[in-house]
């Protein structure tokens, strides 16, 4: 029975760093293309549209745990005052089983590629409000996705004992 129990968890680690790396990898040739496409002729552009989502997977998964380790802090205060014992709180706090504050993950994408259409649509021969609106639609997209990595738990794999 141990067989299939380990079986699956490398199955599910595998899987998990396939999606991962796709996002990341995946992120970089999507926002070189775009950028590609708005601003041909600029090679800076460019070289910052290869880093764009990268940068945002990066900064969103840092923002994800840095919130999450706020967000437990402050439960774990609120907790021992609530049920005056230190240990209650503690016990309470083990019983996440995933970070908490996903939302992060959605919205440091659309922040980023907001303010990055923003800069490229100032140079760009195309309407400054259409290259805004698409470097928005492209932050919300990539975020839904790493929301939804998030919520069915395939980024947890970045901070489970595979990695510690």
């Amino acid at each position: 029975m141990k067989n299939k129990t380990t079986s699956f968890w490398i199955q599910y680690l595998l899987i998990s760093l396939f999606l991962v790396f796709g996002m990341f990898l995946g992120g970089a040739l999507v926002g070189l293309l775009l950028s590609r496409w708005v601003v041909p002729e600029s090679i800076i552009v460019s070289v910052f549209g290869l880093l764009l989502l990268p940068a945002c997977f990066s900064l969103a998964m840092g923002g994800w745990i840095g919130f999450a380790i706020f967000k437990i802090v402050l439960r774990l205060f609120f907790d021992t005052i609530r049920f005056r014992s230190w240990q209650k709180a503690i016990q309470k706090a083990q019983k996440i089983k995933s970070p908490p504050g996903k939302l992060v993950l959605l919205l440091i994408p659309i922040a980023i590629c907001l303010s990055w259409g923003a800069i490229i649509g100032l140079i760009s021969p195309y309407s400054w409000f259409l290259v805004t609106a698409g470097y928005g639609a492209l932050g919300f997209g990539y975020g839904l996705i790493l929301f939804l990595l998030g919520t069915f738990g395939h980024l947890d794999v970045m901070f489970s004992e595979f990695f510690i």
